[in-house]
């Protein structure tokens, strides 16, 4: 068997990052608040499933529960940071139907005793889609710099982290019978790029909370644009 290298769990320890980010400010936004408890469950995931591992037990089950939830859980931070109340309430909506719709496919199409084939496709494509829309739009409606929202940084990050996903994975899956070398330094260089959009996620929860405009903004106090103060 072959001994991963310590730079391949360099992703799963950056997942903690944007947890003690929020502590470190003591953040009382929502939106920031539920990006940290997104990184606690991959974090919570990837120490369950490489305990499950290293007991020989299949966590295949648990990886399909695990990535519903936290996908429905981001799509409710993805709602917090919509321009527009309609986007907002569609998203909202949309999160019962992405769980459902997760429990269906695994009741009726995935075979829990192997890799997903269906479920984690859909799951990344429509979660990285939503990212990408929300980044879009929310940029579109700005005139100031980018850079002092945290939503640009989070979406950044989170474009990255699920492209990533959705490259590896394929792959990994059929290296997992062929070349074991070849699919550690794939897993190894995965994880580089996890722990790349994790700082970048951190840096969004880091930036200065933007102050309430007169007149009653209706979006997160975090997203504001500064020329509204």
């Amino acid at each position: 068997m072959i001994s991963p290298p310590l730079l391949a769990y360099s992703g799963v320890v950056a997942e903690l990052a944007p947890p003690i980010a929020i502590l470190a400010t003591r953040s009382r936004d929502r939106a920031r608040i539920g990006v940290a408890v997104w990184c606690l469950l991959l974090f919570a995931t990837n120490v369950a499933t490489r305990w499950l591992g290293a007991r020989h037990e299949n966590s295949l089950v648990f990886n399909y529960f695990s990535e519903a939830i936290a996908g429905a859980w981001l799509l409710w931070v993805l709602s917090c940071w919509q321009a527009r109340p309609v986007s907002a309430l569609a998203l909202r909506l949309l999160i019962q139907l992405y769980f459902l719709t997760n429990l269906v496919l695994i009741a009726t199409v995935e075979d829990t005793a192997n890799f997903s084939h269906v479920t984690s496709t859909l799951n990344g494509f429509l979660l990285l889609t939503l990212v990408l829309f929300t980044l879009i739009s929310r940029s579109l409606d700005e005139r100031v710099l980018l850079t002092q929202f945290d939503w640009f940084w989070v979406c950044g990050g989170l474009v990255l982290y699920m492209a990533n996903e959705m490259a590896t994975f394929p792959l990994a899956r059929v290296l997992v019978r062929g070349d074991m070398d070849l699919l550690v330094t794939l897993l190894t260089a995965r994880s580089l790029i996890e722990a790349l959009a994790m700082l970048i996620i951190t840096r969004g929860l880091l930036c200065p909370t933007q102050p309430l405009p007169s007149g009653g903004f209706s979006l997160p106090p975090s997203s504001r644009p500064s020329s509204y103060s």
